[in-house]
């Protein structure tokens, strides 16, 4: 199915199913991402995400659950790595017992595989749909668990804006100008990785992690390169000592 066409199709099914901004907004940008990857499976951090859309990564794991929900797409999380999204074009639409045909090779489903996903109310009104029919991904996912995803909610609370992280790392003793930009990177690869350290370990007192990797990331600032020779003109003048005694 081509670009355009999803669009359409997602807009046919928003009539039924009506979802928020967000989540339409970070759909279309998925599916422009999946179309200039030559409709494959792409690979795009939260952070990317966030920055382009100018939405947070808490909305945009909200979202990328929902509109798996939905049928839409499909994604693997992988520790490191951003995440692996796979959009999935042949969803079906269904309201009640009735199809809703958006594409003429959607008139007719298979019982084994189409379910109902919204149940109507005697007053005639829709209840929330839970899930739209989705074909079967191809992609292993790996979710975390909702213990997982309350205590990141819990820890991303106490994730300081860059601001604060440097303001801090400049009041201590180590500090010097040229560790700034090796912070930066420090500070975006800790809350890219869902604020863990290298050691896969959670970070509950930032300042105390900071304050205890400061040491290393002066150390790795203050290697140079073998390449650094001296100037003949700064090396020190040697004098010859005065003799004891007469030559």
């Amino acid at each position: 199915m081509e670009y355009l066409e999803l669009i359409k199709k997602y807009w046919s099914m928003n009539e039924v199913f009506p979802q928020s901004y967000s989540i339409s907004c970070m759909y279309l940008f998925l599916l422009e991402s999946w179309d200039k990857n030559n409709k494959e499976d792409f690979e795009i951090s939260d952070y990317d995400i966030s920055k382009k859309l100018t939405i947070t990564r808490v909305s945009i794991r909200k979202n990328r659950k929902k509109l798996r929900d939905l049928g839409l797409i499909n994604y693997q999380i992988r520790k490191g790595f951003p995440v692996l999204y796979k959009i999935i074009p042949d969803y079906v639409i269904r309201k009640g017992k009735e199809v809703i045909s958006v594409a003429k090779k959607e008139k007719t489903v298979s019982k084994s595989t189409a379910k109902q996903v919204v149940s109507v109310m005697p007053s005639g009104q829709e209840t929330i749909p839970q899930s739209v029919q989705m074909a079967r991904p191809t992609i292993p996912v790996t979710l975390p668990s909702e213990t997982k995803e309350k205590q990141f909610s819990k820890m991303s609370s106490n994730i300081p804006s860059i601001e604060e992280f440097i303001a801090y790392a400049k009041t201590l003793n180590i500090y010097k100008e040229d560790l700034e930009e090796h912070l930066k990177i420090k500070y975006e690869t800790w809350k890219e990785n869902g604020w863990i350290t290298g050691y896969n370990k959670p970070i509950v007192n930032w300042k105390q992690t900071l304050k205890n990797t400061m040491p290393y990331l002066a150390s790795n600032s203050n290697n140079q390169s073998i390449f650094n020779v001296p100037k003949l003109n700064s090396i020190p003048k040697i004098n010859r000592p005065k003799a004891t005694y007469n030559e």
